[in-house]
């Protein structure tokens, strides 16, 4: 008996996943950003992506520029440590973020299509309603919106 409660449980869990991910997909269709964390230089309002007010545009702005200038990520990340500049981490509270740039930090602000104005959801999912692990979604199914928000931060 217990058998069939655990796989009638099982079965209402997908359901309530597929519901719950259908709802998320419609939501980031119409453009909400639907991530736990906006990118760096980005604060979330009613699910709306909007540019901040404080020194983290500057950052980018700077990341970017020191990018096209010909700098490696590794020396854009010592250049930002040496300088004490608080890391993506830290601004947003993290509690276990560390408090030096590194190189795959640079690598994935400069790779993130959402410093072009436009909004990439869905980039990622879970593998199973069992686990937590999480597994790349096809660039195909992912989901984009252009223009969303302010593009010009960064270029």
């Amino acid at each position: 008996m217990f058998g069939i409660y655990a796989w009638l449980y099982e079965q209402e869990s997908q359901r309530i996943s597929e519901r719950v991910k259908h709802s998320l997909r419609i939501s980031a269709q119409q453009g909400n950003f639907k991530g736990s964390i906006p990118p760096f230089g980005y604060h979330v309002v009613s699910g709306k992506l909007f540019v901040r007010d404080d020194f983290t545009v500057d950052v980018v702005k700077r990341i970017f520029r020191d990018y096209i200038a010909g700098k490696g990520f590794g020396k854009i990340a010592n250049e930002l440590s040496k300088e004490g500049i608080p890391t993506p981490g830290q601004t947003v509270g993290r509690k276990n973020s560390g408090v030096y740039w590194h190189d795959s930090t640079i690598r994935i602000i400069l790779s993130k299509p959402h410093y072009t104005g436009d909004l990439v959801q869905n980039r990622e999912t879970t593998a199973s309603v069992t686990t937590k692990r999480r597994k790349k979604v096809d660039k195909s199914e992912q989901i984009i919106v252009e223009n969303t928000h302010e593009p010009e931060l960064f270029i």
